[in-house]
């Protein structure tokens, strides 16, 4: 598509969701558009990163990576501003936080050192002292940590007016892609040493 057929559609989808809106304003009434098709991966495809997970948590897994889908077709479309978009980042960026901490625990059931309660905080430490990931990625993932326990609204210290970009949730995607990275790695190491 090029750039004026590109600026032309998304006039008319400017025009068209602010025809929406103005219905849902006045009669507060779900509109119910459908999610176009095609931009939600497969769970039996998102599955594959996962070789070394049970089934069913990687099915699990795979839905919560269905939501960052969706999540990924809004925030590509949307531009949220204000303090609402901050926050939109950091409920996008949530989800993406919470897969990198189950595969973390997983993998650590997995080879038996640690258990399932574990905490998050721990998790990150056991995994990065067996080798796992790097001094790096150790702090990055307990940045996340503490920007995901903010879930927590007493501990969220101030919201910032938003400046366009998507800091938390891009993070959080560079890091789900290099923990899964790091754990294939490590998994497909320990397989051949078997």
């Amino acid at each position: 598509m090029d750039r004026d057929a590109l600026d032309r559609a998304i006039g008319q989808f400017a025009d068209s969701s602010h025809t929406l809106t103005k219905h849902l304003l006045e009669t507060n009434e779900r509109v119910g558009v459908s999610f176009p098709s095609g931009f939600i991966r497969q769970i039996r495809t998102i599955q594959k990163r996962w070789p070394y997970l049970d089934q069913k948590v990687s099915h699990t897994l795979a839905c919560v990576v269905q939501l960052s889908d969706v999540n990924r077709w809004h925030l590509s479309v949307w531009n949220v501003g204000l303090t609402a978009g901050t926050m939109w980042d950091w409920h996008c960026a949530v989800p993406v936080i919470a897969i990198i901490e189950s595969l973390l625990i997983e993998y650590g059931v997995l080879q038996q050192w640690l258990t399932r309660d574990t905490k998050f905080k721990k998790v990150i430490n056991v995994l990065h002292s067996r080798g796992v990931f790097d001094h790096l990625h150790q702090a990055e993932l307990h940045e996340l940590r503490d920007y995901r326990n903010e879930l927590h609204l007493f501990l969220k210290r101030r919201v910032r007016r938003s400046d366009g970009s998507l800091k938390q949730h891009d993070r959080a995607v560079l890091a789900l892609k290099f923990t899964e990275e790091r754990l294939l790695e490590h998994w497909q190491a320990q397989s051949r040493a078997a």
